[in-house]
């Protein structure tokens, strides 16, 4: 957060709202209340990525040096596409796995300006 958000960007960028009621504040409030993270910056909804360009852009481009801010996520679900190693073999004990869908929810807010409906 401190890297890419400057006094000028904050300033022209408080008065804008996402379409879901989003704010640059809601986006940027986990850094402030944490000031340890590497990133401190969370979309509050798709439109976010948009309106506040302006600093996703810059950490996406830094943060994904193979991956910018044009890229595309590839949408193909074929098993063919999908890679994993079996890593243990002889188990028949399936340890866990995680999937973050973090960018592909239209239209919903994201946890930094979800209210209690929102989660029901």
């Amino acid at each position: 957060l401190r890297k890419f958000l400057t006094p000028e960007f904050f300033e022209e960028a408080s008065g804008i709202q996402t379409q879901l009621g989003g704010t640059l504040r809601d986006c940027i409030n986990i850094g402030l209340s944490n000031g340890n993270l590497p990133v401190g910056v969370h979309a509050c909804d798709e439109e976010a990525y948009r309106s506040y360009a302006g600093l996703f852009d810059k950490i996406i481009s830094d943060t994904n040096k193979d991956f910018g801010v044009d890229s595309l996520h590839r949408h193909e679900k074929a098993k063919k596409h999908i890679k994993v190693d079996n890593t243990n073999p002889d188990s028949k004990i399936h340890v866990g796995n995680s999937i973050f869908c973090y960018r592909n929810l239209k239209g919903a807010r994201f946890s930094p300006s979800a209210k209690t409906q929102d989660f029901q």
